[in-house]
């Protein structure tokens, strides 16, 4: 997998945003869309891809969920840990 990020030097934060990435199975995409929208985060984009490991946990299709929250970043963090919790790899 491929990808940038381009950060503008320039900019002033007006506040707090947390912004971070989240591996799912493909299949739960859509539970875990829900889940995050319970948490008050927001889901930017999405990314479908297959891993190719021998962990078995990990192997076959997963999506990359981008996500971002105006919440200070303790307060996300409480929010995403039952979901990081729930996830199936281990």
């Amino acid at each position: 997998m491929r990808g940038s990020i381009k950060v503008d030097g320039n900019t002033q934060s007006t506040g707090d945003l947390t912004v971070g990435g989240f591996f799912v199975p493909t299949d739960s995409v859509s539970k875990y869309k829900s889940d995050f929208a319970s948490a008050g985060v927001q889901v930017l984009s999405e990314f479908n891809f297959i891993s190719k490991t021998v962990q078995k946990d990990i192997s076959g299709p997963n999506t990359l969920l981008i996500y971002s929250t105006h919440m200070p970043i303790q307060d996300a963090i409480i929010k995403l840990t039952p979901l990081i919790k729930s996830l199936p790899y281990r």
